[in-house]
């Protein structure tokens, strides 16, 4: 009963999510808006039912189910732009200084990402390239790593820790049961790589 009254919940709040997303892609708070937006929710959650937990062979049972977490995933989005704008002054700030005082070093990092969803490490591949200064190189599978090029390298460590931010802040926002608790036991333990010259 508890499963079902929590499954039922979670649809509440996304249908309460299209129902915003449906007012703001209209561009104000209007009573045919929100009917509008209340239709369209119930219609989309009539139509595209949630997968039972057997029809996905990833998806074993509940705490493997990506959820959408809105505060968190609200969250994540504002950090980003915060990271975003700051990751564009420092590589300006990097690209004007004189070459003697730059602290520009290039190097690629691999960073392993085990028990990650693949959604999830595609959305962290992407933050980490949209991100001015990084670059996911390449994605391994079985198991999974990232190839992360930085531009202001100092240590594996420290790109490590930088990826593995990202990650927990993703799935805080999006993440499984399981994932979560992954993520949240993830050490950081790299060997020093090569540096670009």
């Amino acid at each position: 009963m508890t499963a079902a009254l929590g499954r039922f919940a979670g649809r509440l709040v996304f249908a309460a999510w299209l129902v915003l997303v449906w007012i703001l892609l209209w561009g104000g708070f209007t009573l045919a808006n929100l009917v509008g937006g209340i239709v369209v929710a119930v219609v989309l959650l009539l139509v595209v039912p949630r997968p039972a937990a057997d029809a996905d062979p990833d998806v074993g049972s509940d705490a493997d189910r990506l959820r959408v977490r809105p505060l968190a995933a609200v969250g994540l989005g504002l950090w980003f732009v915060g990271k975003l704008v700051a990751a564009n002054v420092t590589v300006a700030y990097e690209a004007l200084r004189p070459p003697s005082t730059s602290r520009i070093r290039t190097a690629i990092v691999a960073v392993p990402l085990p028990d990650c969803p693949p959604a999830l490490v595609a959305l962290i591949g992407n933050i980490i390239t949209l991100t001015p200064g990084t670059l996911t190189m390449e994605i391994d599978e079985d198991p999974t790593v990232l190839y992360v090029h930085e531009l202001t390298f100092t240590t594996s460590a420290a790109v490590q820790a930088d990826v593995y931010a990202i990650e927990r802040r993703v799935v805080a926002a999006f993440g499984s049961d399981r994932s979560r608790a992954a993520s949240a036991a993830r050490v950081v333990d790299a060997p020093e790589p090569e540096v670009a010259p």
